[in-house]
C-alpha cells in the first residue's frame, strides 16, 4: 500500500525521493551556511515582516545586522543577515574558513550605510558601528522576556550543526529585539 503522499507524488509525475536523498540535500544547505527566511517567518512572538513596519525599508535595507560568539569546539562563529525585499538572508562564517573574517565581512556588509551588532564575546563587537554587548544569560533572559522564545531543546545539541543553528538564533534575536524594543519606543 501507498501512503498519501506517495500516490500524490506518483500522481504528479515527480520522481520520489529518498529519505536519504532529502537529508543529504539538508546537509548540503547546512554545509553552505546561508539560509532565507521570508517575512512571515517568526522568532517567538515577532516575524520578520514586523521590522519593516516598525522599523522602515529605506532603514531596514541599509542594515546589516552581525552576532559574534565564541564557541569551545568552532572557535569564532560571525553570523550576519540583510534584507531585501522583505526577505531576510542569513550567511555565517566559523574560524578556520579559507576566507579571511575581514574579507568575508566586506563582501557581506558592502552597500550597507549602517550596521548593528550583537556580541556575547565579552570583548565588544569591532564589526558593527552600534554594538550591543550581553552575556549569554542575559541574551536568553531577553529573548523569554520580550520575545517569548525558549532555547531549551537547542542547547542540548551539542553537534557541530546544533552550534551554528545556536550563532543563527543569536542573530534572529537581534533583529526580532531590535524590532520589538523599537516598537516600544515608538509608543513610549
Amino acid at each position: 500500500m501507498q501512503t498519501e503522499n506517495q500516490e500524490r507524488a506518483a500522481e504528479s509525475g515527480r520522481p520520489k525521493r529518498s529519505l536519504g536523498a532529502i537529508l543529504e540535500r539538508h546537509m548540503k544547505r547546512e554545509e553552505r551556511r546561508k539560509w532565507e527566511f521570508p517575512p512571515d517567518y517568526t522568532h517567538g512572538e515577532v516575524s520578520l515582516g514586523e521590522a519593516y513596519s516598525t522599523l522602515g525599508e529605506r532603514w531596514l535595507e541599509q542594515a546589516v545586522f552581525v552576532s559574534r560568539v565564541r564557541d569551545e569546539v568552532l572557535g569564532e562563529v560571525v553570523t550576519v543577515g540583510c534584507f531585501e525585499d522583505y526577505f531576510l538572508t542569513v550567511e555565517q562564517w566559523v574560524e578556520g574558513d579559507v576566507e579571511s573574517l575581514e574579507a568575508w565581512w566586506q563582501s557581506r556588509s558592502a552597500g550597507r550605510s549602517r550596521s548593528v551588532g550583537l556580541s556575547t564575546l565579552g570583548d565588544g563587537e569591532p564589526l558593527a558601528e552600534l554594538a550591543i554587548e550581553v552575556s549569554p544569560a542575559r541574551l536568553q533572559a531577553l529573548e523569554q522576556g520580550v520575545l517569548g522564545v525558549t532555547r531549551e531543546g537547542g542547547v542540548a545539541d551539542e553537534s557541530r550543526a546544533g552550534r551554528q543553528r545556536r550563532a543563527r538564533v543569536d542573530l534572529l534575536s537581534l533583529i526580532a529585539l531590535t524590532t520589538r524594543l523599537a516598537e516600544r519606543d515608538a509608543v513610549a
